[in-house]
């Protein structure tokens, strides 16, 4: 049984090939995702397949969700969202119910089920996305093998607090270099020195204790808080700085 959860999509993404006859079939890191278009030729919706499924049902004869299904969906869904956002600059997701569907993939067991709705529970993602889109599957596969780096640079770019903004960009150094102090230091600045030698320990230093400042709180600290404007202006002139370092490591990753 083939399992088909359906997301629909809020957007501005359009590609003027298709409309709401037609649609477009993607291979997104082994998955097949199905790109739904309305009759503006923009993006409406994703819908995610998953094959080989096995279906459980309640005492009723109801089919009973497959919850990690369900996860590995939302994940090529929250991926795909990701990827609209990165390309189009913006991207907004309501994460709500989804919508699952039972296609038999077989002469059996097509004798056997009718295609069905699977209960009343659904997850919706909705999107709203402007400009144009790179609908490729190179394009859309870019970072599929490091979804979790790619996720929290994304959710930095969202952010608005320069604060927040500036830790989430840093989560995405904390990712690729588990390491603490001088370890870190060392190790970050030995790998990024290949690119650009102006990534000295000494910056990584400065940019690593800004980071416990944004992050920690403790009595008697000169942590940074919105109210405190000489704190909020240095991580904003340090902003441009480890988000360019974070956006390098998305796109070369250490090995």
């Amino acid at each position: 049984m083939k399992l088909k959860y359906q997301f629909d999509l809020e957007s501005w993404a359009e590609n003027s090939a298709y409309d709401s006859r037609s649609s477009l079939i993607r291979t997104i890191d082994n998955y097949t995702v199905e790109f739904r278009f309305n009759d503006k030729y923009c993006i409406c919706g994703i819908n995610v397949f998953i094959p080989n499924a096995k279906v459980a049902y309640d005492d009723r004869g109801k089919v009973v969700p497959d919850e990690t299904k369900s996860a590995q969906a939302y994940l090529i869904a929250n991926y795909v969202a990701d990827i609209l956002h990165m390309q189009t600059g913006k991207c907004i997701i309501v994460r709500g119910p989804y919508t699952l569907k039972l296609i038999p993939e077989s002469e059996k067991e097509k004798r056997r089920f009718i295609e069905k709705y699977a209960g009343s529970s659904t997850e919706i993602l909705k999107v709203d996305v402007k400009g144009h889109c790179n609908l490729s599957e190179s394009g859309l596969n870019k970072y599929v093998n490091q979804k979790d780096a790619f996720s929290i640079y994304m959710d930095a770019k969202r952010m608005i607090n320069p604060i927040g903004r500036y830790r989430e960009f840093f989560r995405v150094l904390d990712h690729f270099f588990p390491y603490k102090w001088l370890e870190f230091d060392t190790k970050v600045s030995t790998y990024l020195q290949r690119f650009n030698a102006k990534y000295t320990m000494g910056l990584i230093e400065n940019l690593r204790n800004l980071r416990n400042r944004c992050s920690h709180a403790k009595s008697k600290k000169r942590y940074i808080t919105p109210y405190d404007l000489e704190g909020v202006k240095e991580v904003g002139a340090n902003l441009g700085t480890i988000e360019e370092i974070a956006k390098l490591l998305i796109n070369n990753p250490p090995p």
